[in-house]
């Protein structure tokens, strides 16, 4: 099977839980801290929903981390 790449989404999902797991923080923490719910927050981390842009804002706020990183993150990680 030839190899399939990631997808946006999946790549954003792919950071966002790398980095909610460096901050020690659970999906449903991370959920309240960001006011989403938490199967949201799977759903992202699957790469099966598109977040808006307020959502990415409130996602990395309760990640600490600029929100321009947490796209760029991920934007990188597609080009790789």
């Amino acid at each position: 099977m030839p190899f399939q790449k990631k997808t946006l989404e999946q790549n954003l999902g792919d950071v966002i839980r790398t980095r909610r797991e460096e901050t020690g923080l659970s999906q449903e923490k991370l959920a309240f801290e960001a006011d989403l719910h938490r199967t949201y927050i799977s759903q992202l981390e699957r790469g099966i929903k598109s977040p808006t842009l307020r959502a990415i804002v409130s996602i990395a706020n309760a990640l600490q981390i600029p929100a321009d990183e947490l796209v760029r993150l991920a934007i990188s990680k597609n080009n790789e």
